[in-house]
């Protein structure tokens, strides 16, 4: 590609208000362009990229006789409405109507219509077991859309879904996926871990997270040991308790007083910091949206519990210090803010104290009294919600906690959404029963993101290696309006396209500076400078970008270089497939 007849879109400066590292990087190597607010535009550049990824992850899963297809953007709402997600996904489901009146949801995800289709399609056993995938824009209406494409309003994912007569041969295929994205995320030498976890909204009871390290990750990974056995954690509330370290998620940092009645009856002490209060959201349309829970500081609320309260509706959020203000209506200028509506879950336990009023303070101002024995503007609630203490700690050591972003998820689905589309097939007994099914999915958008993360020094992106970076060798010559350097620059790009290499020719008059400048920013692997100073000793300068190593090359010896390397790339993706 020469770039007379490309579209470079570099930006020198870092963006305004931007401190995520890759979605800086992506706009400034000309990858992606915001026009509104979680949309961006996908450049040349970034097309390249995602192309290039999108062929490994097609390589493997072609290999194990995963089918292509396209499944249609726009879902029926019955659909959603028949599975029961159109509560569960909430406001995050774009919705529309055409002009024939009829609902429609773009999709964010595609098990109702893809099992609607099987139900169709796949009568008998002999069919199975089927894997069909896909690769394609998703939808999801993001309330908060940040961190560039990590987490956006539109997005590219590859989902795979399979089809199976019985169990034992969906573990085989699950397990399957879970060696093939294991190889895809070694071979782009990403830094990850795969965390076991439930599969909440989506269904069945096995799934598994892979997540990659970022230091501008919302998700926290936590690594411990036991009896010399590494256990790694995603989700902090429901898997850690008593640990010393649980001062780092105080997400609320509300100080809280609680008066505890004395001997004499006439006197008060104040007990600080020996419990902790929680609030959680819960679906909006439901009799309690948000809830408030007052446990123990060295207990663990017991979340299986809380689901089990009537009149709360799954997903449970746990609300960071904004969201509180907002949905509480808390104004510090005033001296308080009562709950009123907001319900506060209490343990048990709590009875057997004899406590008169709980104080909540933020920023050394009363926000909220409640009083245990007249409580009309409270709604309190005593419940059994800790967990109980294991015993046998001593042998538990934490190792590290790390941010991470999740980039891929696999679940087990069983027969959830066979059952509600009524998705059988015949047996060889001659029985109709459902289909199991397993879905797989890679957010490809927000990995690109998470790749230039983890890559990248002050002069631009470092791709981890040379397979997926939008061009394999920039040509850059030093003062093109000169005869030798414009012939001989000319000649080595036709060759080097001929030799089905990806280049970029700088054949543009531009400063050296900005050329060498804009193919770091890029992450182009391999530079070839021309200068007329070699090439009077027959000789060329090619500059690694990874290690800023430079040789000087032969003109006759440049092509066999590059074969050598061009090998080594081939049998790189021959391995994947072993």
């Amino acid at each position: 590609m020469k770039t007379d007849n490309y579209l470079i879109s570099t930006m020198k400066e870092n963006p305004k208000n931007i401190k995520n590292k890759s979605h800086s990087l992506m706009l400034r190597s000309g990858m992606i362009r915001k026009t509104s607010s979680g949309i961006y535009i996908w450049l040349p550049n970034g097309l390249k990229v995602l192309k290039k990824i999108k062929n490994i992850i097609k390589i493997l899963i072609n290999n194990i006789k995963g089918i292509e297809i396209d499944l249609p953007l726009l879902q029926s709402k019955k659909l959603w409405i028949q599975s029961n997600r159109i509560n569960t996904y909430g406001k995050e489901l774009f919705k529309l109507i055409d002009k024939n009146n009829k609902k429609f949801v773009l999709g964010s995800t595609h098990e109702e219509i893809i099992t609607k289709f099987i139900s169709k399609e796949i009568l008998s056993y002999k069919k199975l077991p089927l894997i069909l995938y896909q690769i394609k824009k998703k939808f999801r209406d993001e309330i908060r859309p940040r961190n560039g494409v990590v987490r956006s309003k539109e997005f590219i994912m590859k989902d795979a879904y399979s089809f199976h007569e019985n169990k034992t041969c969906l573990k085989k295929t699950y397990l399957k996926f879970y060696k093939i994205y294991k190889k895809i995320f070694n071979f782009i030498k990403l830094k990850f871990c795969i965390v076991k976890t439930k599969s909440k909204t989506m269904g069945g009871k096995i799934s598994h997270e892979f997540h990659a390290f970022s230091k501008d990750g919302e998700d926290k990974v936590i690594f411990y040991k036991k009896k010399n056995k590494t256990y790694i954690f995603k989700d902090f509330y429901k898997k850690h308790k008593n640990f010393k370290f649980f001062n780092l998620k105080k997400i609320l940092k509300i100080q809280k007083t609680i008066f505890q009645n004395s001997k004499n009856k006439n006197k008060q002490y104040k007990i600080l910091n020996t419990y902790k209060i929680f609030f959680l959201k819960t679906v909006k349309n439901c009799k309690y949206p948000t809830i408030a829970i007052l446990t123990k500081k060295k207990k663990n609320i017991n979340i299986k519990k809380i689901k089990k309260i009537k009149n709360i509706f799954l997903p449970i959020k746990f609300l960071n210090k904004k969201k509180i203000f907002k949905i509480i209506k808390i104004n510090l200028k005033k001296k308080y803010a009562e709950f009123k509506k907001i319900p506060i879950f209490i343990d048990y336990t709590f009875l057997n104290l004899n406590i008169n009023q709980i104080q909540l303070k933020i920023e050394k101002k009363i926000i909220s009294k409640i009083n245990w024995k007249n409580n009309n503007n409270v709604n309190i609630k005593f419940l059994k919600i800790l967990k109980k203490s294991k015993k046998n700690k001593k042998n538990k050591k934490i190792i590290f906690i790390k941010n991470s972003i999740e980039i891929a998820h696999i679940f087990q689905l069983n027969k959830k959404y066979s059952k509600i589309f009524k998705a059988k097939v015949q047996n060889k007994n001659s029985h109709n029963k459902y289909i199991e099914m397993g879905c797989y999915g890679i957010g490809i958008s927000r990995l690109i993101s998470v790749i230039i993360n983890q890559n990248y020094d002050k002069n631009g992106i470092i791709w981890p290696i040379d397979e997926i970076s939008p061009f394999y060798i920039s040509i850059i010559p030093i003062n093109i309006k000169k005869k030798i350097i414009s012939l001989y620059s000319q000649e080595l790009y036709k060759i080097l396209i001929k030799k089905k290499f990806d280049v970029i020719f700088f054949n543009t008059p531009e400063n050296p500076g900005t050329l060498f400048s804009n193919s770091d920013l890029m992450g182009i692997p391999y530079k070839i400078i021309i200068n007329e100073k070699n090439l009077r000793k027959e000789l060329i300068e090619i500059k690694i970008r990874k290690n800023n190593k430079c040789y000087l090359i032969k003109l006759n010896k440049i092509i066999k270089f590059f074969k050598k390397k061009q090998k080594l790339s081939k049998k790189k993706i021959k391995k994947l497939l072993n």
